[in-house]
């Protein structure tokens, strides 16, 4: 799927890619899809300039202060998005990134307390919705990566179900529950990962 394609289904499937109906939500989501479809950034670019905000913000940032967090905010900024990428139609572009896998992308971030380099919001839950749209990116430029990045993030969530003891709940729920919401989640994820691949 293509950054079109994607942000059709996202609009009509929004908790398929999401951790809920928020612009913040959607903003981590496009964060990652961009680290790895670059033909995803001139569509960022255009985006921001079509809504009102501050200068910082990025477009769903922006979209969140405009219009609200809620549901109506979410719809109102993926309109907004749909429109962009209708317009501009992109390509995809591999990045760098979309050679390495997820975690080495993260990794110096977390372990060296400089989240503001690869995270809008140091949250377990930015994280998550990061890693989504990176998969999601990946998919577009290299959909065999994709696959087997896919399943090795199921392999990961099945072993932090059966170390937990918790058969249900998502891999990034276990880690804000038992690890922490934040910066300490955050490391813990790549302790985690790291003990995970060991295993």
């Amino acid at each position: 799927m293509d950054l079109h394609q994607t942000v059709q289904s996202l609009g009509k499937s929004p908790l398929d890619y999401l951790d809920s109906e928020c612009p913040l939500a959607l903003g981590a989501f496009l964060f990652g899809y961009k680290t790895v479809d670059a033909g995803a950034g001139p569509v960022m670019d255009e985006f921001l300039r079509r809504i009102p905000g501050p200068d910082q913000a990025d477009g769903c940032t922006r979209g969140y202060l405009a219009y609200g967090a809620g549901t109506a905010g979410f719809r109102r900024t993926v309109e907004i998005l749909q429109e962009t990428v209708e317009q501009l139609q992109p390509r995809p572009v591999a990045s760098m990134a979309a050679k390495y896998a997820f975690i080495e992308a993260v990794r110096d971030p977390i372990e060296s307390g400089k989240t503001g380099m690869a995270f809008a919001e140091p949250t377990v839950v930015w994280l998550a919705n990061y890693y989504r749209g990176f998969l999601a990116g990946l998919a577009s430029v290299a959909p065999a990566s994709a696959r087997e990045a896919t399943a090795s993030l199921h392999r990961f969530e099945t072993w932090l179900r059966r170390r937990y003891q918790q058969p249900i709940t998502s891999w990034h729920g276990l880690i804000r529950v038992f690890e922490g919401a934040a910066e300490h989640g955050l490391r813990r994820f790549v302790e985690l990962w790291d003990e995970f691949e060991s295993s």
